[in-house]
């Protein structure tokens, strides 16, 4: 009950898991649809879709090395997540039209770039909005908040997917993503 007396009264805490949310509601696309994209328009066998999530966690690997503290010793956590959220809704519409198999192992690896990008900055910002005595609570919240809506969105992308197909689902996620990002721009979050 701390947690939730805590959070009603801390406005930055409030727009750090709203962000969370919008955020794990959209990025539940990349491991709701990406593989059924490689299995069903690449036809890509067990071989390839591994090397489809190695190129992923490629892209990850290189954002958390590499990328992310280039880009934090020049920009702020808002201007981040706004770029690597823009890159994901990039991906989306690259994933619904790309049908070559090279190509698309590049786009994987801009998934694993922007969800890691934006994921990291995301719990940064939440870690500067919780003060110390309540950080494992406050923790155990966003974990939560996010992987609740991360179940949703998977659940959601994929009946989607099942009624209108994969390249509308797609599109349609990268256009709702496009419209949360600039409803849930706030300054409060640097």
């Amino acid at each position: 009950m701390t947690v939730f007396r805590y959070v009603r009264f801390a406005p930055r805490l409030q727009i750090v898991l709203t962000r969370n949310v919008l955020f794990a509601l959209f990025i539940s696309v990349i491991p709701a649809l990406v593989p059924v994209v490689g299995l069903r328009a690449l036809h890509l066998g067990p071989c390839q879709l591994g090397i489809l999530f190695t190129s992923m966690g490629a892209g990850s690997i290189a954002a958390a090395a590499f990328i992310s503290p280039w880009l934090r010793a020049r920009y702020s956590s808002n201007t981040l997540i706004s770029l690597a959220n823009l890159l994901v809704v990039f991906v989306y519409v690259l994933t619904a039209f790309i049908r070559r198999t090279e190509l698309f192992l590049v786009v994987a690896a801009l998934a694993g770039v922007g969800w890691t990008v934006s994921a990291s900055e995301l719990w940064v910002a939440a870690q500067r909005a919780m003060p110390s005595w309540a950080r494992g609570r406050m923790n155990a919240a966003v974990i939560m908040v996010s992987q609740g809506a991360m179940a949703l969105g998977g659940v959601i992308w994929g009946c989607t997917a099942t009624k209108v197909g994969l390249s509308f689902t797609l599109l349609g996620a990268a256009f709702l993503f496009l419209i949360s990002l600039a409803l849930a721009i706030h300054p409060a979050i640097d």
